[in-house]
């Protein structure tokens, strides 16, 4: 971390407005972790209010040095102190995966910067707070990934347009894949390179990836 010579102002700011700050709502959900999650709107919309009511903004760029990129977040002060943190981008050589990256780096940046936790469902439905165990309900079995690639399998229309942006949208939209996660079930480096420069179209690699969410669980 590097700062400006004093951080007085921003220190007094930043205390105020943690003092407003809620925690960012887990707005999102991977099916293939089977987890839930707070996008990065949703830590900017915990946010944002209590460090503009104090004065305060955060920008973040990218950095390219020595063969690495990096994500810096600056947190601003209306009297001119800021206060900057990097995080090393770890991506595949593909604007996917790149994309991905850096709105991951800033979604996790931002919270650590101004201090927000998120809402934890996961953690707090697993902690009991004054119930003895015979009254814990389980939890209802949730859909797992595999079924629900299934029933896109026998769905009537499962068509992927021909186009990439439409390709990493509907994996993430109807399978809840990143672009690391499409490759690790690929078992490939590169999508395009590895599949589709070798013949395969687009519909061809998602039913793939169907077929393979499909029976990653019995």
């Amino acid at each position: 971390m590097i700062k400006s010579e004093s951080t007085m102002e921003l220190a007094k700011a930043l205390a105020l407005a943690q003092f407003s700050l809620e925690g960012a709502k887990h707005d999102a959900s991977n099916p293939f972790y089977k987890s839930k999650y707070s996008t990065l709107a949703s830590v900017w919309e915990a946010c944002r209010k209590p460090l503009t009511d104090n004065g305060l903004s955060v920008v973040q760029t990218t950095a390219y040095e020595e063969g690495n990129s990096f994500l810096e977040t600056t947190l601003l002060h209306t009297s001119g102190e800021w206060i900057t943190g990097r995080l090393l981008l770890i991506t595949q050589n593909t604007p996917q995966s790149q994309g991905s990256a850096i709105t991951y780096a800033r979604r996790y940046s931002l919270a650590a910067m101004v201090g927000i936790c998120p809402e934890d469902d996961d953690a707090e439905g697993a902690m009991v707070r004054g119930k003895p165990k015979e009254q814990v309900k389980a939890k209802p079995k949730v859909e797992s990934l595999a079924t629900k690639a299934k029933d896109i399998m026998g769905a009537k229309e499962t068509h992927v347009d021909e186009g990439w942006s439409a390709f990493w949208a509907k994996t993430g939209s109807e399978l809840g894949l990143d672009s690391a996660a499409v490759h690790n079930l690929l078992g490939v480096k590169s999508v395009k390179a590895d599949l589709v420069e070798k013949g395969k179209t687009l519909q061809e690699v998602y039913k793939m990836l169907c077929e393979k969410v499909a029976h990653e669980q019995p």
